[in-house]
């Protein structure tokens, strides 16, 4: 079995040979066995040598399996330009856990769609899958950490793909870019902790940081159970197909899961790591430590481009953290942009509600193809002025498209250094208190709620959802400003400080920061935008590693860091908050209890009333240097 490739699970050959597609002109023999009981596919090759380049599109493609230090060999696709291919041409590389889809010439999207703009000026693309993914060997490892010393990672096999590619793909300048978004943003910071001598430019867009604090797996604490419990089913899974949901609406599927404790029993049944991850370690603790990318990054010695979108619901967290962080490495290679999109919308579109050009979003009109603008004139720029060595790159350090205002602005600094703050009481003029009944949690946009992976809606549309559907409850607090009467610029960080009470030794706090529109508006009368939110589990409050319970009845102080915003609060509009302790589904149900949460059972969850006191107030940065 030494000259078998196993294609899924962890996979080695005796040799890197390339890997053609599985037909019955490459395979001698096709092997359907069952290990485990899960079915595997095993092809046996005779073909020792790559085959022939071959034109796809404009493009002439080749397949390589390239070899790493540990002698695993990594499917590597190759697309160079048949109009420069005598040229000395640089190399753009995106490496991916994922099958990246293909235009109707063969050519992956990620290139005819998302880059482009960046085929005007030449580069030899290179498109690898990382470790045990598609055609790939060796095991695959969700957000793998960096292991330093003689040990592999994705920094490690970025250095080696780069090795190679310097040196069996030729005519080349020698310059490399690596790039990539979401989980390939992942793997594009880990090629600057020990960045390849000819990596000379990357760019992360819309990367994680930290799973535990604020991305894809939890927020302070607070599981993201639909986006979780999908996202381990699909990569982790035996046959890479999302869960079959049994119901139209996620929302009563996961109310007749029950607790956390029923997902193992029912649907899981220990079979994925990632979840049983997050169901065995509720805290913070080593093993989210060590997943985590800023802490490995101990230097920034090749400019970074940070791409992030304002209604990214995914990986917002991550684009803010790694920027400050590279803020404090080096200022001269740490850049950033923002725009008003979804995750990923600044290269894919997302339906009719937010198309390609990035024109709009749901009920929202830009006045301007803000994606367009993004992949012409700030990324196509950005790789050739380090790529081809040209000065076509003339931005300033950071650019962001300030929503409400609906325009471009460019800053030399995007930090509390430069701003002003804004303090805002919520002395609310009604009820302070509210009810939280775990049985009967808040939809986080309205109902049928659809799966978060499958759906472009629960992906990112629900972020600009009129927030007005929440009219008819009453479990959640409210402030309302007067009407304003001039205008109020957010350009910077916002934090809240909650002076709360409550009846209960735990709950969670859910803040939503609203833009009102005025009551006689058009099409957008009366609109409630959010423009932030964020949640906090209460007994995180004081350590991520250690929980502690709320002392009942007794005032106490939560604080939420709701990230970085650009937003304009426009004169006849009104600022809005919103606190409630349910997000449901995107958030688990917080039993109310002081119990460990993936162990809890039905009896454990409990109704609290929780009461916000006047003294709590949200701060804002006003950035006034543009």
């Amino acid at each position: 079995l030494e000259d078998v490739a196993l294609v899924g699970g962890n996979k080695k050959r005796s040799s890197c040979t390339t890997l053609d597609k599985i037909t019955a002109i490459t395979l001698t023999v096709l092997i359907l066995c069952a290990v485990a009981g899960v079915v595997t596919l095993l092809a046996m090759r005779t073909n020792e040598h790559p085959p022939e380049p071959k034109q796809v599109g404009e493009f002439i493609y080749r397949s390589e399996m390239v070899e790493m230090r540990d002698g695993i060999c990594l499917h590597t696709q190759i697309f160079t330009p048949i109009a420069n291919k005598s040229a000395n041409l640089p190399f753009l590389m995106i490496r991916s856990p994922y099958r990246i889809p293909l235009d109707d010439d063969g050519v992956p999207k990620t290139i005819s769609i998302g880059y482009k703009d960046t085929t005007k000026d030449g580069y030899h693309y290179v498109l690898q899958s990382i470790r045990g993914t598609m055609e790939s060997e060796g095991e695959f490892v969700m957000m793998r950490p960096p292991q330093g010393g003689d040990g592999i990672d994705e920094g490690t096999d970025a250095y080696d793909t780069i090795d190679w590619l310097l040196e069996n793909v030729k005519p080349n300048n020698g310059r490399v870019g690596l790039t990539g978004m979401s989980y390939f943003g992942f793997t594009t910071i880990q090629g600057l902790i020990n960045p390849h001598p000819n990596l000379v430019a990357t760019s992360a867009q819309g990367p994680p940081d930290s799973m535990w604090k604020g991305d894809d797996f939890k927020h302070n604490g607070i599981l993201r159970l639909s986006p979780s419990f999908e996202y381990s089913y699909f990569m982790e899974g035996p046959d890479g197909e999302p869960f079959n949901f049994t119901h139209l609406d996620v929302y009563d599927f996961f109310l007749e899961m029950g607790p956390l404790s029923n997902a193992n029993k029912l649907y899981m049944h220990n079979k994925f790591p990632t979840w049983n991850n997050l169901m065995d370690r509720p805290n913070y603790e080593k093993y989210w430590e060590s997943i985590d990318v800023i802490p490995y990054v101990k230097k920034l010695e090749v400019p970074n481009l940070l791409v992030g979108g304002w209604f990214d619901a995914e990986d917002f967290y991550g684009t803010c953290k790694i920027y400050e962080h590279f803020e404090t490495l080096n200022s001269q290679n740490n850049f950033l942009i923002f725009g008003p999109w979804p995750h990923a919308g600044w290269m894919s579109s997302f339906g009719p509600d937010f198309p390609i050009e990035g024109d709009k979003f749901g009920p929202l009109n830009f006045h301007n193809l803000t994606s367009v603008y993004f992949r012409e004139n700030i990324q196509r720029r950005w790789f050739r002025h380090y790529l081809h060595n040209t000065t076509s790159y003339y931005h300033k350090k950071v650019v962001s498209y300030q929503t409400g205002d609906f325009s471009w602005h460019e800053h030399d600094a995007w930090s509390n250094e430069h701003s002003t703050k804004l303090r805002i009481y919520l002395e609310n003029t009604t009820d302070n208190c509210y009810i939280s009944d775990p049985f009967k949690p808040i939809p986080y946009y309205p109902r049928p709620i659809a799966p978060f992976w499958t759906n472009k809606t629960s992906k990112g549309a629900w972020k600009v959802f009129d927030q007005r559907f929440m009219e008819d409850r009453d479990d959640y607090f409210v402030y309302r400003s007067e009407v304003l009467q001039e205008n109020m610029e957010v350009s910077g960080k916002i934090m809240i400080n909650i002076n709360a009470t409550t009846n209960v030794s735990d709950v969670d706090w859910v803040v939503k920061i609203i833009d009102e529109y005025p009551p006689k508006g058009g099409e957008t009368t009366g609109f409630q935008l959010m423009i932030a939110n964020r949640g906090l589990r209460g007994k995180y409050r004081n350590s991520f590693r250690t929980p502690e319970p709320i002392v009942e009845y007794v005032p106490t102080l939560f604080e939420i860091d709701l990230l970085h915003h650009d937003h304009l609060f426009k004169v006849g509009h009104r600022f809005v908050v919103h606190i409630q302790s349910s997000f449901f589904p995107l958030y688990d149900m917080n039993p109310q209890k002081f119990v460990t949460i993936p162990k809890a059972v039905k009896e454990d969850f409990v109704v609290a009333r929780n009461c916000i006191l006047p003294s709590s107030y949200v701060i804002m940065d006003q950035v006034m240097d543009h």
